[in-house]
C-alpha cells in the first residue's frame, strides 16, 4: 500500500498525451538548460488550451510560484529507471512551489513533478488551489511548510484530485501538515502515500467542512501534536477505503490515526496497526460531538497493536447519540488501553454490531497473529492464566499429537516433557 503505482500512472500519462496529438495541440519542451523554454513559467505563459508541457529531468529553483493560470494544459515531468518523478520544482523555502487559483479544471494536468521546500506564513506551503480543481499524477509534495493550515496543499473550495502521489516530511503551525481541506471543497487521494507529516491537528491531512475520499492510500508515522495523527475532521463527510494506517501518532487530545467531530465517516476494508495515543483516548480512532446524520460506519477493517493511555485502545466513541458508530465484520484485538490488553478495552462506547465483528484481547481469536496473546506456551486456551483447565487440555491431549497445542516443547508427542512445563509455568502469565 506504501508503494505508489507508477507504471500505471505512466501509462495514463502517455495514453493522454496520445489522445491530443493530431488535435492541435502544441508540444513545448522546457529544459534548464535549453528547449522551447529553460523557464517553466514562460512556456505555461506562452501556452495555450489543450498543450502539453514537457519538462525534461533535472532541477528548476524558483523565486516565485509557479501559476497555472486557468489553462487546461498538460505539465509533464521526466521519471527515472523506476518510474519516480526526475523533475524537481524547488521553492528554496521562500515561496509555494505552485499555485492553481485561476478556476482550473480537471483538464489541467500536472504529473511526474517533484515540489519541494515551498513555504508560506499563511496557507498552503507547497500548492495553493482556490476555487480549482486541478489533477495531479505521479507527483511528490514534499519538505513544504505553513504557519497557518496546509503544510503540503491547501485546498479551498475545489475538487482537486491525487492520484499516485507522496506527500511526505510537510508540517504546518494548526490544520494539516500534508494537505487541508476547506468548506466545500471535494478532493480525491487514490494511490497516495502521507509519510512523515506534522500538524497541531492532522498531520497527514485535515477537514474542515469538506467532503474528503481516501482510497489505496497509506498513512505512515505522521503526527498530529494535538490529535489526529494522520487524520483530522470537523464537520465533515469522509469516506475511506482500503487504506493503510501504520505508526500514527496523536499526541495530546487523541486519535492516533483519526480524530473526528461531527463528521460523517464511513471506512470499509482498511488496516490499522501501531497507532497511538499516548496522553489520550483512541488508539486508533477517537469520535466526539454530536451525532452527524450519517454516523459513523466500519465494515471489514482490522485493528491491531494501537494503544491509548485513557480509553478506548482501537476505539474510542464519545459522540452523543444511540447507534452513532455501527461496526461490522470487523476484527479489533491486540490494543492496548491504559498500559494493558483485554476484551473489554478494545472499543470504549456505545456501537451496534451490525455482524461478524471479533472482538478480542488476544489476535489468535480473531485468526490472527499472536498480539496481545500470552507469552507463557503453557497457557493452551490464552487466558492468561494457566490452571487446571490448561492441564484438562493437556491430559486429553496425551500421547502422539504433532502440530498440537497441547505438545508444548513441539517434539510430537504429549507426555510428562510437556506436564513439567505447564507445571513450572502454573499461575498468572500475564
Amino acid at each position: 500500500m506504501y508503494q505508489m503505482n507508477r507504471p500505471a500512472t505512466l501509462v495514463a500519462v502517455i495514453t493522454l498525451m496520445g489522445s491530443t496529438a493530431g488535435l492541435g495541440a502544441d508540444s513545448i519542451v522546457v529544459c534548464p538548460d535549453g528547449g522551447d523554454f529553460s523557464d517553466l513559467q514562460a512556456a505555461i505563459d506562452a501556452s495555450a488550451n489543450g498543450d502539453i508541457i514537457e519538462v525534461c529531468a533535472g532541477t528548476f529553483e524558483i523565486g516565485a510560484s509557479i501559476n497555472t493560470r486557468g489553462k487546461s494544459i498538460t505539465i509533464v515531468g521526466a521519471v527515472d529507471a523506476s518510474g519516480a518523478p526526475d523533475t524537481f520544482i524547488d521553492a528554496q523555502g521562500t515561496t509555494r512551489a505552485m499555485i492553481c487559483i485561476s478556476g482550473e479544471t480537471d483538464d489541467t494536468v500536472l504529473s511526474n513533478l517533484v515540489l519541494q521546500n515551498g513555504f508560506t506564513t499563511f496557507r498552503g506551503g507547497g500548492v495553493y488551489i482556490a476555487d480549482s480543481s486541478p489533477t495531479f499524477l505521479n507527483c511528490m509534495i514534499i519538505g513544504s511548510s505553513a504557519n497557518s493550515n496546509g503544510g503540503g496543499v491547501y485546498i479551498d473550495e475545489g475538487d482537486p484530485r491525487f492520484t499516485d502521489c507522496l506527500l511526505e516530511n510537510n508540517s504546518s503551525g494548526f490544520y494539516g501538515g500534508g494537505a487541508y481541506a476547506s468548506t466545500g471543497s471535494h478532493p480525491t487521494f487514490s494511490r497516495c502515500v502521507f509519510k512523515g507529516n506534522l500538524a497541531a491537528n492532522g498531520g497527514g491531512i485535515a477537514s474542515i467542512g469538506a467532503e474528503v475520499t481516501i482510497d489505496e492510500t497509506g498513512f505512515k508515522d505522521n503526527v498530529g501534536s494535538s490529535d489526529g495523527g494522520a487524520l483530522h475532521a470537523l464537520n465533515s463527510v469522509m469516506t475511506i477505503d482500503d487504506s493503510d494506517f501504520e505508526g500514527n501518532l496523536g499526541s495530546l487530545g487523541g486519535g492516533g490515526a483519526l480524530s473526528a467531530r461531527g463528521t460523517t465517516v464511513r471506512i470499509t476494508t482498511s488496516g490499522f496497526k501501531d497507532n497511538q495515543a499516548p496522553n489520550g483516548s483512541g488508539g486508533a480512532l477517537l469520535f466526539t460531538g454530536q451525532a452527524s446524520s450519517g454516523g459513523v460506519e466500519i465494515v471489514g477493517c482490522v485493528f491491531q497493536s494501537n494503544q491509548a493511555a485513557s480509553l478506548g485502545g482501537a476505539i474510542a466513541n464519545e459522540i452523543s447519540g444511540d447507534d452513532a458508530l455501527l461496526l461490522g465484520t470487523t476484527s479489533i484485538c491486540g490494543n492496548t488501553t491504559a498500559g494493558e490488553i483485554q476484551d473489554t478495552g478494545q472499543v470504549s462506547g456505545a456501537f451496534e454490531e451490525l455482524s461478524g465483528n471479533c472482538i478480542q484481547g488476544c489476535c489468535i481469536f480473531c485468526g490472527l497473529d499472536g498480539a496481545g496473546c500470552p507469552e507463557c506456551p503453557a497457557d493452551l486456551n490464552l487466558d492468561f492464566i494457566v490452571d487446571s483447565i490448561d492441564l484438562g487440555i493437556l491430559i486429553e491431549a496425551w500421547g502422539s499429537c504433532a502440530g498440537c497445542v497441547a505438545d508444548i516443547n513441539d517434539d510430537g508427542v504429549v507426555d510428562g516433557f510437556d506436564l513439567n512445563i505447564q507445571l513450572g509455568e502454573w499461575g498468572d502469565c500475564s
